[in-house]
């Protein structure tokens, strides 16, 4: 059940609603019937996403009612259903009951569809990490971390600024990824911080397709507040050095 929704901007028409036991529900837009909603960093894994977004469409669920209002929708209109966007990954919900456990299968059908039928397009050709199970396991089972608490609150502070805006929620997108994805590789995987900035660098892009000015904007965010960020700074310090010398080299 929706108990109430409050506007996250007054002047981009994205709104929040929070049901009764606390979980934010992001709608980015309301059009022609479609609600399109993403998860916030609240969410520790998909299958609790799965399970509010499948509240939501429960028949005693206000939701539908409440969203209907907030966008001045005329009485005629009908609601068609929720488009999910996951780390650059959109799926259409229909607007009928629905489990949680058949909309994590909807999210991992549009994902291998995106990827090819049979799974072969990976994101880590060296460990065989399926892009679906990276969406669908690492990514959610891993939290961005931070160095510092101080660091922790502004990055939420600025992402909530972020999710306003297309180009944001890319920036957004591209952070938490190459944040969680690169931990993966250095706490799990064992990597050494260069190998696993630099198959961050080269697998991100099949998730998350960013412009080069994005891109920056990104990189400066995981350096002001990730827990690698001075790792970060290493890296790409070691980088151009070896771009440099490679020049001198060349003459």
């Amino acid at each position: 059940m929706i108990t109430f929704v409050f506007d996250d901007d007054e002047f981009v028409k994205m709104y929040k609603f929070r049901t009764q036991d606390n979980h934010i529900i992001l709608v980015e837009e309301f059009s022609d019937g479609i609600a399109t909603i993403r998860p916030t960093e609240e969410y520790r894994n998909l299958e609790e996403f799965a399970d509010v977004i499948s509240g939501c469409l429960d028949k005693r669920s206000n939701f539908i009612s409440k969203l209907m209002e907030v966008y001045s929708c005329e009485e005629d209109e009908e609601f068609k259903g929720l488009i999910l966007k996951i780390i650059g990954i959109s799926v259409f919900i229909p607007p009928e009951e629905i489990t949680g456990e058949q909309i994590i299968r909807i999210i991992e059908k549009g994902i291998k569809d995106l990827c090819e039928a049979d799974l072969r397009y990976t994101i880590d050709t060296e460990f065989k990490v399926k892009l679906c199970d990276f969406v669908t396991s690492i990514y959610y089972d891993t939290s961005m971390e931070f160095s510092s608490t101080t660091a922790e609150k502004m990055w939420k502070r600025e992402s909530a600024f972020l999710i306003s805006y297309e180009r944001g929620n890319r920036i957004f997108d591209y952070v938490e990824t190459f944040a969680k994805y690169a931990q993966y590789l250095v706490e799990v995987r064992k990597k050494e911080f260069s190998d696993a900035f630099s198959y961050t660098l080269e697998d991100i892009e099949q998730v998350v397709w960013v412009e080069p000015e994005e891109q920056e904007r990104a990189m400066d965010l995981l350096i002001k507040y990730w827990k690698y960020g001075q790792e970060l700074v290493e890296w790409h310090r070691q980088i151009i050095a070896e771009e440099m010398q490679s020049v001198i080299d060349e003459l």
